[in-house]
Protein backbone atom coordinates (compact mmCIF):
# COMPACT_ATOMS: atom_id res chain seq x y z
CA UNK A 1 0.00 0.00 0.00
CA UNK A 2 3.01 2.41 0.08
CA UNK A 3 3.87 2.18 -3.23
CA UNK A 4 0.43 3.16 -4.48
CA UNK A 5 0.54 6.10 -1.96
CA UNK A 6 3.54 7.09 -3.19
CA UNK A 7 1.86 6.79 -6.88
CA UNK A 8 -1.32 8.72 -5.78
CA UNK A 9 0.82 11.65 -4.47
CA UNK A 10 2.83 11.47 -7.78
CA UNK A 11 -0.40 11.79 -9.52
CA UNK A 12 -1.81 14.81 -7.61
CA UNK A 13 1.42 16.53 -8.41
CA UNK A 14 0.99 15.92 -12.06
CA UNK A 15 -2.85 17.61 -11.49
CA UNK A 16 -1.42 20.10 -10.23
CA UNK A 17 1.37 20.98 -13.13
CA UNK A 18 4.29 19.01 -12.16
CA UNK A 19 5.81 17.78 -15.66
CA UNK A 20 8.76 14.87 -15.85
CA UNK A 21 11.43 16.17 -18.24
CA UNK A 22 12.54 12.95 -19.12
CA UNK A 23 10.42 11.30 -21.66
CA UNK A 24 10.98 7.88 -19.83
CA UNK A 25 10.44 7.65 -15.90
CA UNK A 26 8.85 6.03 -13.35
CA UNK A 27 6.26 8.84 -13.33
CA UNK A 28 5.43 10.59 -17.15
CA UNK A 29 2.17 11.78 -18.20
CA UNK A 30 0.34 8.77 -19.56
CA UNK A 31 -1.49 8.18 -22.78
CA UNK A 32 -5.11 7.71 -22.19
CA UNK A 33 -5.48 6.57 -26.15
CA UNK A 34 -2.49 4.76 -28.27
CA UNK A 35 -0.70 6.68 -31.17
CA UNK A 36 -0.98 3.26 -33.44
CA UNK A 37 -3.24 2.03 -36.11
CA UNK A 38 -3.66 -1.84 -34.43
CA UNK A 39 -5.60 -2.85 -37.64
CA UNK A 40 -2.92 -2.08 -39.81
CA UNK A 41 -0.72 -3.75 -37.31
CA UNK A 42 -2.06 -7.03 -37.01
CA UNK A 43 -1.68 -7.07 -40.93
CA UNK A 44 1.98 -7.02 -40.06
CA UNK A 45 2.59 -9.39 -37.38
CA UNK A 46 -0.51 -11.43 -36.76
CA UNK A 47 -1.67 -11.54 -33.50
CA UNK A 48 -3.72 -14.88 -34.02
CA UNK A 49 -2.71 -17.47 -31.19
CA UNK A 50 0.37 -15.91 -30.25
CA UNK A 51 1.91 -15.39 -26.88
CA UNK A 52 2.64 -11.41 -26.53
CA UNK A 53 4.83 -9.47 -24.86
CA UNK A 54 4.12 -5.57 -25.18
CA UNK A 55 3.83 -2.12 -23.83
CA UNK A 56 1.70 -1.35 -21.30
CA UNK A 57 0.88 2.28 -22.16
CA UNK A 58 -2.86 3.26 -22.53
CA UNK A 59 -3.45 -0.75 -22.84
CA UNK A 60 -4.44 -0.39 -26.54
CA UNK A 61 -1.54 -2.52 -27.60
CA UNK A 62 -3.00 -4.91 -25.39
CA UNK A 63 -6.64 -4.83 -26.66
CA UNK A 64 -5.38 -4.95 -30.38
CA UNK A 65 -3.67 -8.37 -29.17
CA UNK A 66 -6.80 -9.61 -27.34
CA UNK A 67 -9.25 -8.40 -30.24
CA UNK A 68 -7.04 -10.25 -33.02
CA UNK A 69 -6.76 -13.19 -30.67
CA UNK A 70 -3.45 -13.29 -29.16
CA UNK A 71 -3.13 -16.03 -26.38
CA UNK A 72 -1.02 -15.21 -23.23
CA UNK A 73 -0.14 -11.82 -23.35
CA UNK A 74 1.91 -9.60 -20.49
CA UNK A 75 2.26 -6.17 -20.79
CA UNK A 76 5.41 -3.78 -18.92
CA UNK A 77 6.36 0.16 -18.62
CA UNK A 78 8.56 1.82 -16.87
CA UNK A 79 5.94 4.09 -15.87
CA UNK A 80 3.98 3.46 -12.98
CA UNK A 81 1.07 5.42 -14.43
CA UNK A 82 0.26 3.16 -17.58
CA UNK A 83 -0.70 0.21 -14.43
CA UNK A 84 -3.78 2.02 -13.57
CA UNK A 85 -4.31 3.29 -16.68
CA UNK A 86 -4.65 -0.05 -18.03
CA UNK A 87 -6.20 -1.68 -15.64
CA UNK A 88 -9.04 1.52 -15.55
CA UNK A 89 -9.77 1.03 -19.38
CA UNK A 90 -9.74 -3.31 -19.15
CA UNK A 91 -12.07 -3.45 -16.63
CA UNK A 92 -14.41 -0.01 -18.27
CA UNK A 93 -15.06 -1.62 -21.30
CA UNK A 94 -16.02 -4.92 -19.39
CA UNK A 95 -18.63 -3.20 -17.11
CA UNK A 96 -20.11 -0.58 -19.05
CA UNK A 97 -21.91 0.18 -22.54
CA UNK A 98 -20.28 1.41 -25.65
CA UNK A 99 -21.69 4.66 -24.92
CA UNK A 100 -20.58 4.92 -21.09
CA UNK A 101 -16.97 3.93 -21.86
CA UNK A 102 -16.93 6.37 -24.81
CA UNK A 103 -17.95 9.29 -22.36
CA UNK A 104 -16.05 7.84 -19.26
CA UNK A 105 -12.72 7.60 -21.16
CA UNK A 106 -12.61 10.49 -24.12
CA UNK A 107 -12.27 13.75 -22.39
CA UNK A 108 -14.10 15.56 -25.54
CA UNK A 109 -16.12 12.99 -26.40
CA UNK A 110 -19.52 15.04 -25.20
CA UNK A 111 -18.46 19.12 -24.80
CA UNK A 112 -21.36 20.01 -23.33
CA UNK A 113 -20.99 17.60 -20.55
CA UNK A 114 -17.30 16.80 -19.63
CA UNK A 115 -18.11 15.55 -16.37
CA UNK A 116 -18.85 12.11 -17.82
CA UNK A 117 -14.99 11.88 -18.01
CA UNK A 118 -13.41 9.99 -15.36
CA UNK A 119 -16.29 10.65 -12.57
CA UNK A 120 -16.58 9.10 -9.57
CA UNK A 121 -20.73 7.51 -9.98
CA UNK A 122 -19.15 5.53 -12.67
CA UNK A 123 -16.01 4.49 -10.90
CA UNK A 124 -18.26 3.12 -8.29
CA UNK A 125 -19.83 0.64 -11.15
CA UNK A 126 -16.27 -0.47 -11.41
CA UNK A 127 -15.00 -0.76 -8.00
CA UNK A 128 -15.67 -4.57 -7.86
CA UNK A 129 -13.55 -5.74 -10.75
CA UNK A 130 -10.68 -3.93 -10.07
CA UNK A 131 -7.92 -4.57 -8.36
CA UNK A 132 -7.63 -3.37 -5.09
CA UNK A 133 -4.64 -1.43 -5.15
CA UNK A 134 -5.83 0.36 -8.71
CA UNK A 135 -9.38 1.26 -6.62
CA UNK A 136 -7.83 2.57 -4.10
CA UNK A 137 -5.85 4.86 -6.36
CA UNK A 138 -8.83 6.02 -8.67
CA UNK A 139 -10.75 6.61 -5.56
CA UNK A 140 -8.52 9.23 -4.70
CA UNK A 141 -7.54 10.79 -8.18
CA UNK A 142 -10.84 11.16 -9.41
CA UNK A 143 -12.25 12.39 -5.83
CA UNK A 144 -9.31 14.58 -6.88
CA UNK A 145 -10.31 15.90 -9.76
CA UNK A 146 -14.04 15.97 -9.26
CA UNK A 147 -13.05 18.87 -6.78
CA UNK A 148 -10.69 20.45 -8.41
CA UNK A 149 -13.19 21.32 -11.28
CA UNK A 150 -16.84 21.32 -9.58
CA UNK A 151 -18.11 24.79 -11.20
CA UNK A 152 -16.32 24.97 -13.92
CA UNK A 153 -16.63 25.01 -17.45
CA UNK A 154 -13.14 24.29 -18.57
CA UNK A 155 -12.39 20.88 -17.03
CA UNK A 156 -8.34 21.02 -16.26
CA UNK A 157 -6.59 17.65 -15.46
CA UNK A 158 -3.09 19.51 -14.81
CA UNK A 159 -0.33 17.55 -16.45
CA UNK A 160 -1.96 14.20 -15.69
CA UNK A 161 -4.57 14.30 -18.97
CA UNK A 162 -3.92 15.97 -21.99
CA UNK A 163 -7.32 16.72 -22.84
CA UNK A 164 -6.32 19.03 -25.98
CA UNK A 165 -4.56 17.06 -27.86
CA UNK A 166 -5.05 15.23 -31.45
CA UNK A 167 -4.69 11.87 -29.15
CA UNK A 168 -8.10 12.05 -27.91
CA UNK A 169 -9.80 13.67 -30.50
CA UNK A 170 -12.62 11.03 -30.62
CA UNK A 171 -12.74 10.86 -34.96
CA UNK A 172 -8.41 9.74 -34.07
CA UNK A 173 -9.18 7.40 -31.39
CA UNK A 174 -10.97 5.59 -33.45
CA UNK A 175 -9.59 5.07 -36.48
CA UNK A 176 -7.73 2.28 -36.78
CA UNK A 177 -9.14 0.48 -33.97
CA UNK A 178 -12.74 -1.54 -34.66
CA UNK A 179 -13.40 -1.63 -31.22
CA UNK A 180 -13.68 1.82 -30.90
CA UNK A 181 -15.12 2.52 -34.22
CA UNK A 182 -17.94 0.33 -33.66
CA UNK A 183 -20.26 -0.59 -31.11
CA UNK A 184 -20.83 -4.04 -32.25
CA UNK A 185 -17.47 -4.72 -32.54
CA UNK A 186 -16.66 -3.28 -28.73
CA UNK A 187 -19.57 -5.83 -27.48
CA UNK A 188 -17.12 -8.65 -29.04
CA UNK A 189 -13.76 -7.05 -27.37
CA UNK A 190 -16.10 -6.95 -23.95
CA UNK A 191 -16.93 -10.39 -24.58
CA UNK A 192 -13.48 -11.88 -24.89
CA UNK A 193 -12.22 -9.66 -22.31
CA UNK A 194 -14.85 -11.05 -19.92
CA UNK A 195 -13.24 -14.72 -20.35
CA UNK A 196 -9.66 -13.44 -19.65
CA UNK A 197 -7.81 -12.72 -16.41
CA UNK A 198 -6.26 -8.66 -15.95
CA UNK A 199 -2.96 -9.14 -17.77
CA UNK A 200 0.05 -9.68 -15.93
CA UNK A 201 1.89 -6.19 -15.32
CA UNK A 202 5.73 -5.51 -15.09
CA UNK A 203 7.33 -2.20 -14.16
CA UNK A 204 10.63 -2.48 -16.28
CA UNK A 205 12.92 -0.77 -18.18
CA UNK A 206 13.26 -1.88 -21.56
CA UNK A 207 17.57 -1.56 -20.87
CA UNK A 208 16.94 -3.78 -17.90
CA UNK A 209 14.41 -6.14 -19.25
CA UNK A 210 16.08 -9.72 -19.15
CA UNK A 211 16.69 -9.47 -15.86
CA UNK A 212 12.64 -9.00 -14.99
CA UNK A 213 10.98 -11.17 -17.26
CA UNK A 214 12.22 -14.79 -17.86
CA UNK A 215 9.23 -16.20 -20.42
CA UNK A 216 9.74 -16.24 -24.20
CA UNK A 217 6.86 -14.79 -26.59
CA UNK A 218 6.19 -14.99 -30.08
CA UNK A 219 5.91 -10.77 -30.06
CA UNK A 220 7.25 -8.80 -28.94
CA UNK A 221 5.75 -5.16 -29.43
CA UNK A 222 8.08 -2.56 -28.39
CA UNK A 223 6.01 0.48 -29.54
CA UNK A 224 8.28 3.60 -30.72
CA UNK A 225 10.34 3.15 -27.54
CA UNK A 226 13.68 2.88 -29.79
CA UNK A 227 12.69 6.62 -31.33
CA UNK A 228 11.90 8.17 -27.88
CA UNK A 229 15.35 6.92 -26.99
CA UNK A 230 17.23 7.97 -29.77
CA UNK A 231 15.31 11.60 -29.54
CA UNK A 232 16.19 12.37 -25.77
CA UNK A 233 19.65 11.10 -26.72
CA UNK A 234 19.66 13.86 -29.55
CA UNK A 235 18.50 16.45 -27.40
CA UNK A 236 21.82 16.16 -25.11
CA UNK A 237 23.37 17.82 -27.60
CA UNK A 238 21.31 20.62 -28.36
CA UNK A 239 20.62 22.45 -31.52
CA UNK A 240 24.63 22.02 -32.72
CA UNK A 241 24.81 18.72 -33.99
CA UNK A 242 28.65 17.53 -33.17
CA UNK A 243 29.21 15.54 -36.33
CA UNK A 244 27.73 14.47 -39.08
CA UNK A 245 25.75 11.15 -38.80
CA UNK A 246 25.48 11.54 -35.33
CA UNK A 247 21.73 9.80 -35.42
CA UNK A 248 22.72 6.94 -37.42
CA UNK A 249 25.40 6.09 -34.36
CA UNK A 250 22.90 6.98 -31.52
CA UNK A 251 20.51 4.39 -33.38
CA UNK A 252 22.92 2.08 -33.92
CA UNK A 253 23.74 2.14 -30.14
CA UNK A 254 20.05 1.82 -29.04
CA UNK A 255 19.62 -0.79 -31.62
CA UNK A 256 22.43 -3.13 -30.01
CA UNK A 257 21.58 -2.34 -26.46
CA UNK A 258 17.63 -3.22 -26.91
CA UNK A 259 18.61 -6.44 -28.53
CA UNK A 260 20.61 -6.78 -26.28
CA UNK A 261 17.76 -7.40 -23.72
CA UNK A 262 14.77 -8.27 -25.53
CA UNK A 263 16.06 -11.36 -28.26
CA UNK A 264 16.06 -13.84 -24.63
CA UNK A 265 12.70 -13.15 -24.55
CA UNK A 266 11.79 -14.33 -28.21
CA UNK A 267 10.63 -17.57 -29.36
CA UNK A 268 12.77 -19.33 -32.13
CA UNK A 269 9.95 -18.03 -34.77
CA UNK A 270 9.05 -15.04 -33.15
CA UNK A 271 8.80 -11.57 -34.70
CA UNK A 272 9.65 -7.99 -32.82
CA UNK A 273 7.62 -5.20 -33.78
CA UNK A 274 10.90 -2.90 -33.03
CA UNK A 275 9.58 0.48 -34.12
CA UNK A 276 6.05 2.72 -35.24
CA UNK A 277 6.59 5.57 -36.97
CA UNK A 278 4.14 8.13 -37.89
CA UNK A 279 3.03 9.50 -40.73
CA UNK A 280 6.52 8.57 -43.13
CA UNK A 281 6.86 6.51 -46.03
CA UNK A 282 9.65 4.45 -46.60
CA UNK A 283 11.20 6.45 -48.71
CA UNK A 284 11.21 9.58 -46.43
CA UNK A 285 12.87 7.60 -43.41
CA UNK A 286 16.75 7.39 -44.81
CA UNK A 287 18.19 6.76 -41.14
CA UNK A 288 19.83 3.78 -40.45
CA UNK A 289 16.82 2.15 -37.94
CA UNK A 290 14.87 1.95 -41.68
CA UNK A 291 17.97 0.99 -43.92
CA UNK A 292 19.66 -1.68 -42.72
CA UNK A 293 19.54 -6.06 -43.82
CA UNK A 294 18.16 -6.92 -40.71
CA UNK A 295 14.82 -5.12 -40.02
CA UNK A 296 11.78 -4.88 -42.39
CA UNK A 297 9.64 -1.78 -42.79
CA UNK A 298 6.13 -1.69 -43.77
CA UNK A 299 3.85 0.80 -44.56
CA UNK A 300 0.31 0.98 -43.25
CA UNK A 301 -2.71 3.79 -43.33
CA UNK A 302 -2.10 6.34 -40.37
CA UNK A 303 -3.52 6.26 -37.25
CA UNK A 304 -3.70 10.05 -37.77
CA UNK A 305 -4.91 12.19 -40.38
CA UNK A 306 -1.49 14.15 -41.87
CA UNK A 307 -1.28 17.29 -40.96
CA UNK A 308 -2.07 20.34 -42.85
CA UNK A 309 -0.53 23.87 -42.29
CA UNK A 310 -1.44 26.75 -45.13
CA UNK A 311 -2.91 24.08 -47.54
CA UNK A 312 -0.07 22.16 -47.69
CA UNK A 313 0.42 18.70 -46.38
CA UNK A 314 3.16 17.97 -44.46
CA UNK A 315 2.77 14.99 -43.38
CA UNK A 316 1.93 11.38 -45.24
CA UNK A 317 -1.07 9.03 -44.63
CA UNK A 318 1.19 6.17 -44.14
CA UNK A 319 2.72 4.64 -40.64
CA UNK A 320 5.67 2.44 -40.72
CA UNK A 321 5.78 -0.64 -38.86
CA UNK A 322 9.27 -2.11 -38.28
CA UNK A 323 9.65 -5.75 -37.91
CA UNK A 324 12.78 -8.11 -36.79
CA UNK A 325 12.75 -11.90 -37.41
CA UNK A 326 15.84 -13.17 -36.66
CA UNK A 327 15.12 -16.52 -37.59
CA UNK A 328 14.76 -15.01 -41.22
CA UNK A 329 17.59 -12.83 -41.34
CA UNK A 330 20.06 -13.46 -38.52
CA UNK A 331 21.04 -12.30 -35.40
CA UNK A 332 22.22 -8.63 -35.34
CA UNK A 333 24.38 -9.18 -32.07
CA UNK A 334 26.68 -11.38 -33.98
CA UNK A 335 27.91 -8.04 -35.35
CA UNK A 336 29.43 -6.84 -32.13
CA UNK A 337 30.95 -10.15 -31.51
Amino acid sequence: MEQVKQDIQNALEFIEGKDSKKIFGKYNSPFIFGTENQSGVNRVIDYQDKDVFTVASSADQYLGAVYYGASKIDIFDINRFTYYIANLKIVAIMNLSYEEFLGFFIPSYKKDNFKAFWNLRTLKKLIPSLPSDVAYFWENIMFKLSRKNSGTQEPDYGNFVIKDSKHVYPQNIKRGMPFYESEEEYYKLQAILKRRRLPQFYEADILALKDVIKSKYDILYLSNIIECLVCEEIMKYGSFMPSYGTEDRVEESFIFKICEQVLPLLKTEGIILLDYRPNRSKAESTDLLFNNDYFEATEIPAKFPPYAKEDQVTENDTDLVLTYNPQKVGNILNLIK
